[in-house]
């Protein structure tokens, strides 16, 4: 179920992060994942909380494992912070006082 490096931790691997939940009883289930496009995993050790999102692309949380390229690539940053003026999913809306002047773009 885990390719972990360690079964006492289970740290994921290279190129995969991990996802999961403790039980009731104080025990971790989850599973080692692919590190979807647009994320960045070089190292071991990731987990869902802590998976690198690369610029241009955007997640909705940090529980979230869905990676989405933004409309526009410029107003997404790394690990899903918005360029200035940029708010909101796919940091697609405007904040007050900018406005669009073609899709995606913000002034």
């Amino acid at each position: 179920m885990c390719s972990a490096i360690s079964a006492h931790n289970c740290t994921c691997g290279k190129h995969e992060f991990r996802t999961g939940s403790f039980t009731a009883d104080g025990r971790f289930e989850g599973q080692c994942t692919r590190c979807p496009t647009g994320s960045s995993c070089s190292t071991p050790g990731f987990t869902s909380e802590t998976l690198p999102v690369l610029s241009g692309y955007w997640r909705s949380s940090p529980h979230s494992a869905i990676v989405t390229p933004c409309v526009n690539p410029r107003s997404c940053l790394q690990d899903s912070t918005c360029a200035e003026g940029h708010t909101g999913p796919l940091c697609n809306v405007c904040l007050p006082n900018y406005e669009k002047v073609r899709q995606g773009a913000n002034l």
